[in-house]
């Protein structure tokens, strides 16, 4: 299981978002309740109690990265979606 882990906590280091699409792509393979992490965490559930110590920061870590990657993919996106829409100011000197 740790290795899954790594495993995906680089896929979501290496997730890129370029429209909203891809950000939903991300949002439904991560973080949903149905999502790889939840997934993984039904996994643990069943584990005994020496492999939950272990293994039960790197998973709430993978956890705290990929909604902080959602966040900034939200962020961005926004950020992109204003600039787009925002007319320029013709009464501003050259």
């Amino acid at each position: 299981m740790q290795d899954k882990i790594q495993q995906i906590l680089v896929e979501v280091n290496s997730f890129v978002v370029e429209k909203a699409e891809d950000l939903e792509e991300y949002r439904h393979k991560y973080t949903v309740k149905k999502g790889i992490i939840n997934q993984m965490f039904n996994e643990f559930r069943s584990l005994p109690g020496d492999q939950k110590r272990e293994l039960g920061k790197p998973l709430n870590e993978l956890k705290n990265r990929a909604q902080a990657r959602l966040d900034e993919f939200q962020n961005g996106l926004k950020a992109q979606y204003h600039s787009a829409n925002k007319p320029h100011d013709l009464t501003l000197p050259g």
